[in-house]
This record gives structure tokens, sequence and C-alpha cells, in this order.
């Protein structure tokens, strides 16, 4: 019964060495698949031509008459950035997940917008 004891309390120290390197692990890929606003607008470099995933509210709305073209400014809390749609365009005060590449210096209908999103998917 003594080697029962010893066992159970070994189990419960890897346990415990175990579990602050998976959260962790968590965090740091939680963050990596949804990168906020505000860094990527801090971290242009390291985020140019890069696919992200952003979630957010549509604040500001650009569409252009008979054109498909359009684009969308999210908010996330953090910061704010346009996303460029080839698709429709949300209205404002809708939430969406979006998935496209960081590009910079893109110019729509006479508007020139530094930071922006090339929309690939949209829920």
């Amino acid at each position: 019964m003594f080697s029962l004891r010893k066992k159970k309390v070994r189990f419960c120290h890897i346990q415990g060495q175990l579990l602050p390197g998976i959260s962790l692990i968590l965090i740091l890929a939680s963050s990596c698949a949804n990168p906020k606003i505000l860094n990527i607008k801090n971290n242009i470099e390291e985020f140019k031509n890069q696919e992200v995933t952003l979630n957010g509210e549509v604040i500001e709305t650009l569409a252009i008459p008979f054109v498909r073209t359009g684009a969308y400014q999210l908010d996330d809390g953090s910061g704010r950035i346009w996303v460029l749609s080839t698709k429709n365009v949300p209205e404002r005060g809708n939430q969406v997940i979006v998935t496209g590449t960081i590009t910079v210096g893109v110019e729509l209908g006479g508007k020139r917008f530094g930071v922006m999103v090339k929309e690939t998917n949209k829920e």
C-alpha cells in the first residue's frame, strides 16, 4: 500500500509539471492563429503577404456601384483594418470572421489604403 501512495504522488508531481507547459503551448497556438489587428499594424513586415484570420465588427463599408469589389473596415477591439472583398460587402454592425492575405498600399475607388486584408474567405 505504501508503494501505491508513492506512485500517486509521483503522478501528481508529473501532472503538475505538464499542465503549465501545455497551457503555454495552447496560449501560443491560439495567439498565432488569430492575431490582433494592433499586432498586425505594429509588425507589418512580419505579417505582409501572410494569411491571417480575424474576427470583429464591421464599422464602415465602401461599395463601388456596378463593380463586385468593395471594402469594409473591421474592428476587433484592438484596432481597425480595411478588408478588400470581391464578394458581397457585409453591412455595418455585422460580426464577421474573415481570412485573407495582408497587403500594403492598395488603391480602391480613388482612396488609398495602407495596410489591408485581401479577403479569401468570410463567415
